[in-house]
C-alpha cells in the first residue's frame, strides 16, 4: 500500500518535455515516503557509522604471551589520533574506522614500540599482531621513512580513491561515476559508446553504496547516476571479490559517502564551463549537532557534447542533468547507528545524429529522459560489550525510469519507449571477531518490478535503406508493440572468514 502511494506522490508527468530543474523535487519524494515508514519503524540509539573495523592482539616477543595494559594508537595520514589499551588477553579494537591509511603503534611499559602500516578499505575488518621485544639500552637515533604496509585483506586488484584525489579531477570527468572510474582505476576501459569496460565486459560495473548493492549499472543512457563528489572513499575492484560481493564477474566499486560527523559545519560550491558547451555548478553543505550529522550536495549540467557521437561531429547531441544527495547520520551514544541516505538524479537528452542523416532525414530529432531515485536506511548495533560481534541492517528502495521521445519525418523509424524498473529490498550483516579471525555472515533480499511499454514503426527506416542499397529486413505490418510487466524475488546468502 505504501509502495502504492508513493508511486502516486512521486510521479512524473508522461506528457511534455518539462523542464528537469522545475521537476527536481520530484526525486525526493518516493524516497521521502520510504523513509517516513521506515523511521517508524526504527527508534533505536545511534553511534557513529561503523565502517571498518582494526581488531588485534599486543604480544610478547620473545613467548607471545599477552601485554595487558599496553597501548595501541591508530594514526591516519590527516586527522586525529585514536588510542585504546588491551584488556587481560592482550586485546584491542577500535571500531568506525574511516577508509584511508593509518599507521598503528603499540607500546608497554619496559617494551620498545612496534608499529605497521594499514591501508583501511570501507567496511573492512582487519586483525593485528603487534609484537614488542624488550627494551634494551637506550640510545636515542632519529629516523624517518615510511613504515612498511599491511596487505588489505581485498584482492590486490583494486584501487583506492579518496575524495581529495576525485577532487583534483578536471570538472568534466567529475559529472558523472563511470567518467571519473575510467581515469582513476587500471583496468577500465570506456568503449565508444561511453559504457565501461571492465575484465572484457561491457555492462559490467556493479556500485555498492554504503554496503547496499543495486542492479543498475552506472550510465548515462539510464541514469545520471551517482556523483562523484559525494564520495568519501571508493574501493575499486577489478580482481577476485570477496564472498559479500557475490559472484562478480566484472568489477565493484564498494562507495563510501560524505558524512557530517567528519565535517565541521563548512560547505563549498563550484562553478565550472568549457569548450564544447560544457557548464557545471554544485554545492555542498556538511557538519554536526548534538551528535546528528548531516551533509547535503546538489549540482546541475549542461553540454553540447553529452555523449560521444557517431562521427567526429557532435551534432544534436546537447544533454543537461542534475543530481541532488542529502545523508543523516544519528551519533548520540549508546551501542547502535542510524544513517538515512536519500539520493536522486536526471538527465534529458538528444540522440547524437550523422552528417548523412542531417541530409537525409533533418526532423530525426530523437530525445530521451531518465530519472532515478533511491533510498537507504542502514542500523548497526554491537552485541557484546567487548565490540566482539556487530550486527548490521539497510533497507533500500530505488525506482528508475528511462522515456525514448521519437524521432519524426520520413526516412525515420518512430520508437516510443518506456522502461520502468522498481527495487526493494533489505540485507543483514553479522561480523564476529574471535582471535586471528573475523568471521562475517549475510542475507540480502530483494524484489524487483520491471516495466517495459515499447512501440516501433520499421517502415521509415526501410525506405531509407532501399534509398542506401543497405541490407535490410522486413517485419511483418511495420509494426512492432509490447507492454509488459513482471515481477520477482531474489535471495542470497555468503559466509566469509578472513584470517
Amino acid at each position: 500500500m505504501w509502495t502504492h502511494a508513493c508511486e502516486k506522490a512521486g510521479g512524473v508527468s508522461a506528457s511534455g518535455d518539462g523542464d528537469m530543474f522545475q521537476r527536481f523535487a520530484h526525486f525526493i519524494i518516493r524516497p521521502a515516503c520510504l523513509l517516513t515508514l521506515l523511521l517508524g519503524l526504527s527508534a533505536t540509539s545511534a553511534r557513529a557509522q561503523s565502517e571498518a573495523i582494526v581488531r588485534g592482539q599486543v604480544v610478547t616477543a620473545a613467548d607471545r604471551s599477552a601485554l595487558q595494559g599496553a597501548v595501541v594508537t591508530l594514526t591516519p595520514d590527516r586527522g586525529a589520533t585514536r588510542r585504546a589499551e588491551t584488556d587481560a588477553t592482550g586485546r584491542f579494537i577500535f571500531r568506525d574506522v574511516a577508509p584511508g591509511d593509518y599507521v598503528i603503534l603499540g607500546s608497554a611499559e619496559g617494551f620498545a614500540s612496534n608499529g605497521i602500516r594499514l591501508g583501511i578499505e570501507p567496511r573492512e575488518v582487519q586483525v593485528v599482531t603487534l609484537s614488542l621485544d624488550v627494551r634494551g639500552v637506550e640510545v636515542e637515533v632519529e629516523v624517518t621513512g615510511e613504515a612498511p604496509t599491511r596487505a588489505s585483506t581485498h584482492s590486490p586488484s583494486s584501487t583506492v580513491v579518496t575524495a581529495d584525489r576525485l577532487a583534483s579531477l578536471p570538472p568534466d570527468q567529475q559529472a558523472s561515476l563511470p567518467e571519473a572510474l575510467v581515469t582513476l582505476a587500471p583496468g577500465l576501459i570506456r568503449s565508444h559508446d561511453d559504457f565501461v569496460h571492465v575484465r572484457g565486459h561491457e555492462v559490467a560495473l556493479n556500485p555498492v553504496i554504503n554496503g547496499v548493492a543495486f542492479w543498475e549499472n552506472p550510465h548515462a543512457l539510464f541514469s545520471a547516476g551517482l556523483n562523484p563528489a559525494v564520495i568519501d572513499t571508493a574501493n575499486i575492484m577489478t580482481g577476485g571479490f570477496p564472498a559479500e560481493y557475490g559472484n562478480r564477474f566484472g568489477g565493484v566499486v564498494d562507495i563510501v559517502t560524505k558524512s557530517g560527523l567528519r565535517m565541521q559545519n563548512d560547505g563549498s560550491a563550484s562553478f565550472s564551463g568549457g569548450q564544447a558547451g560544457w557548464h557545471s555548478a554544485s554545492g555542498e553543505v556538511g557538519g554536526q549537532r548534538r551528535g546528528l550529522g548531516y551533509y547535503l550536495f546538489g549540482s546541475m549540467f549542461d553540454s553540447d557534447r553529452f555523449l560521444s557521437p557517431p562521427s567526429p561531429e557532435a551534432i544534436h547531441d546537447s544533454g543537461r542533468g542534475g543530481h541532488a544527495f542529502f545523508q543523516l547520520d544519528n551519533n548520540v551514544g549508546g551501542s547502535g547507528q542510524l544513517r538515512v541516505v536519500l539520493m536522486g538524479d536526471g538527465a534529458n537528452f538528444q540522440i547524437p545524429k550523422t552528417p548523412q542523416d542531417v541530409d537525409l532525414r533533418p526532423a530525426a530529432l530523437a530525445e530521451q529522459r531518465t530519472r532515478q531515485q533511491s533510498a537507504i536506511v542502514s542500523w548497526t548495533h554491537l552485541l557484546s560489550t567487548t565490540g566482539a560481534t556487530g550486527l548490521s541492517a539497510s533497507l533500500y528502495q530505488r525506482w528508475s525510469n528511462t522515456r525514448l521521445m521519437p524521432a519524426a519525418g520520413p526516412l525515420t523509424a518512430a520508437a516510443t519507449l518506456d522502461q520502468e524498473l522498481l527495487t526493494v529490498g533489505g540485507k543483514v550483516d553479522v561480523t564476529h571477531l574471535t582471535g586471528d579471525h573475523a568471521v562475517k555472515a549475510g542475507i540480502d533480499a530483494v524484489r524487483l518490478r520491471p516495466t517495459e511499454n515499447l512501440s516501433y514503426n520499421y517502415s521509415g527506416y526501410r525506405e531509407l535503406t532501399h534509398l542506401l542499397g543497405a541490407p535490410h529486413f522486413h517485419i511483418h505490418g511495420n509494426q512492432i508493440d509490447f507492454s509488459g510487466r513482471e515481477s520477482g524475488s531474489m535471495v542470497s546468502a555468503y559466509v566469509q572468514d578472513a584470517v
